[in-house]
């Protein structure tokens, strides 16, 4: 069950703001709906929805200017048209909306309706950082941060640019739209038929006596101690990082975040695979302390180590995206 709410999580992108425009505007406020009193399913206000999930999640109100959000919505738009035809034809076919919030406490928040479309809730401002800083945040969120001579520096685009940040996340909707295809991602982890040889999850993952763990746990024992976005209690100080990625090269994980749990790893690295093929862009983390560089890794999505899962990635994005395009 844990590993499934996280399939709550993720983003993507467009704009909105007048009666006429809503029907063909993806991205809307959370204000906007309250105003015009559009619900969830007849039940819910987008804006109770929303209140009811930070309540439960012990999220505290402090909310973004309007005008922000409003620009926020109008960036994500103008990124979201710019998308490739198969990925973007995907998301207009699966996602309802998209709406723009503040303070969320996490990157993005997705919510399946009974129509089966998906209503996407995207943190303001998680999501404004330039690429390398939005995954450079993800990663100490998850660790202490007490003072380090260890520093960490990811270059996932060729400047530190916002446009990146909304394309990857963009990618990791659609990973999580696709793991909602029990044909890919399993729905239920009680079962040892969710792990059958051909899957992605039976790649990095193994089930015994009904508990899941990772085949390289010996390798990654302290990992599940931590959690991202500020809800662990952080023990494990950020000097571990390093040593982290040195056993991820061990293990065909795409990163840390995906080494967490079966969720993460799947849409991380068919984020990855899209971040890499779609939008030819870099993933290049480099560890330095006082200064001197220690070492460099890059992505094993494109390396021999992870061609299991990119060949399962492949044909899943074949099935699922593909088809779309030519219908």
């Amino acid at each position: 069950m844990k590993f499934l709410l996280l399939i709550f999580f993720i983003l993507s992108s467009c704009a909105l703001y007048t009666d006429k425009s809503y029907k063909n505007s993806p991205v809307l406020t959370a204000n906007y709906f309250t105003e015009k009193k559009l619900i969830i399913d007849a039940k819910n206000s987008v804006e109770s929805f929303i209140a009811s999930w930070r309540q439960e999640n012990g999220i505290k109100e402090d909310i973004l200017s309007s005008r922000q959000i409003r620009t926020e919505a109008y960036e994500i738009e103008r990124i979201f048209n710019g998308l490739p035809l198969d990925l973007k034809r995907f998301l207009e076919l699966k996602v309802e909306k998209f709406i723009i919030v503040d303070k969320l406490g996490v990157s993005q928040f997705v919510h399946q309706l009974k129509n089966k479309k998906f209503l996407v809730f995207i943190d303001s401002r998680i999501n404004s950082l330039g690429i390398n800083d939005w995954y450079k945040h993800r990663e100490y969120s998850a660790l202490n941060k007490t003072k380090s001579d260890i520093t960490m520096e990811p270059y996932l685009g060729h400047g530190n640019l916002k446009t990146d940040t909304i394309q990857f996340v963009l990618a990791q909707t659609i990973a999580l739209i696709i793991s909602t295809d029990e044909r890919f991602f399993p729905q239920n982890f009680e079962t040892i038929e969710s792990f059958q040889k051909d899957s992605f999850i039976s790649e990095s993952w193994i089930i015994n006596n009904g508990i899941i763990s990772s085949k390289w746990q010996k390798y990654l024992s302290e990992i599940k101690f931590i959690s991202f976005y500020g809800q662990s209690s952080r023990t494990i100080n950020f000097d571990k990082v390093y040593e982290f990625y040195q056993l991820l090269e061990r293990t065909n994980f795409v990163n840390l975040y995906a080494s967490s749990s079966p969720l993460r790893d799947f849409v991380e690295s068919i984020a990855g695979y899209i971040h890499y093929k779609y939008f030819k862009k870099p993933f290049h983390i480099e560890f330095y302390e006082k200064e001197i560089l220690l070492d460099s890794f890059s992505s094993c999505i494109v390396n021999e180590r992870c061609i299991g899962k990119r060949q399962k990635i492949e044909k899943m994005l074949k099935s699922s995206l593909f088809p779309l395009v030519t219908n």
